[in-house]
């Protein structure tokens, strides 16, 4: 569904599912409730402090056409869990303090589309902390852990009892508010858009993330493998689905205080190591020509950084959905090529 302004009316256009069709040949079509969503808008590539979000605006949030399959009409809904004493849920966070985590520059995740592109990129920002490199196992990986605020058990009020234990990362306290609850999300769907990614590399199932009391890490996450795509239903229809499978996030908090190798500082529950494989027509080097998705979904010859240098680049979503928890993570990830100067 899509809202159009037309100076001073506003004009709704809504698309019929297969299912809604039906029910119009039929005769019988009556709309008796309606929900509204913005299940297709990424807030994280608009300007928040600007208070406005323009259409068709280059870095500020894409409208979708209203889509016509069931499966990506508001996919974020409310979710029903059958016990009483549950008051609140983990949730997905990207770990941007390890070495080796990459991190958000101007809001989203840069991905190098070869190596050209990352040669460019050394001279203007630290492609060691801000890039992924495509299909790269070993490099800079997207670390996604999932676990609690510090607090998130305390506040949530009876029958859980408010004590110092919901505010220690502790392996008890995963035992307690993660294993008991059932929240425990050993396995993640990974939602990519199939236009622009051919595969996903995920960390090792049998890999370790522990640390000591002195807070020392111990991790082998990588090298990443190859995860193959599934044949279950995406979120909506350009999207391929990826079933992974995550890592105990066994870190605690040292004598001294909070862990400062986690982006929780509560229980934590798992993480998933995560980099992606571009679709091969996405990859070419400046001598040769930029694919037409640049400038279909994208923008090209943009000079991105201020250096002089020029790139082709499309912004897209990847989502990441526990399995256990139904809790989703967005990642904004920004595909960058090389053009020229």
């Amino acid at each position: 569904m899509g809202f159009q302004n037309y100076a001073g009316g506003i004009v709704l256009d809504a698309t019929l599912t297969d299912v809604g069709r039906k029910y119009m040949a039929k005769g019988t079509f009556k709309v008796t409730k309606f929900a509204l969503g913005d299940d297709e808008i990424d807030y994280a590539m608009g300007n928040a402090d600007a208070g406005t979000w323009e259409l068709n605006t280059p870095g500020d949030v894409t409208i979708l056409e209203a889509p016509a399959q069931p499966s990506a009409v508001i996919n974020s809904t409310l979710i029903d869990f059958k016990r009483a004493d549950l008051f609140f849920l983990p949730e997905y966070k990207m770990n941007q303090i390890l070495s080796g985590a990459v991190k958000l520059y101007s809001g989203v995740i840069h991905l190098a589309a070869n190596d050209e592109t990352t040669t460019k990129l050394k001279k203007t920002i630290d492609v060691n902390e801000y890039v992924l490199q495509n299909e790269s196992e070993i490099t800079n990986m997207v670390v996604l852990e999932c676990g609690f605020e510090s607090g998130s058990a305390e506040e949530a009020g009876p029958p859980i009892v408010a004590s110092s234990f919901a505010l220690e990362g502790s392996l008890m306290n995963q035992e307690r508010f993660i294993y008991n609850y059932d929240l425990y999300d050993k396995y993640a769907f990974l939602y990519c858009d199939s236009r622009f990614f051919r595969g996903v590399l995920t960390s090792n199932p049998s890999a370790t993330f522990t640390n000591d009391d002195s807070d020392n890490l111990y991790q082998n996450l990588q090298p990443l493998q190859e995860t193959i795509k599934t044949s279950l239903p995406s979120l909506i229809e350009e999207q391929d689905t990826y079933y992974c499978t995550a890592v105990r996030n066994s870190l605690i908090d040292p004598s001294s205080g909070f862990s400062a190798l986690s982006a929780f500082s509560g229980p934590r529950s798992t993480v998933l190591g995560l980099n992606f494989i571009l679709n091969d027509k996405l990859i070419s080097n400046s001598n040769g020509s930029a694919d037409a998705r640049y400038s279909k979904f994208g923008k090209t010859s943009e000079d991105l950084f201020g250096d002089g240098n020029l790139y082709d680049y499309i912004d897209t979503r990847v989502t990441v959905e526990g399995c256990a928890t139904g809790r989703q993570s967005q990642l904004s990830v920004r595909i960058v090529r090389f053009s020229g100067t």
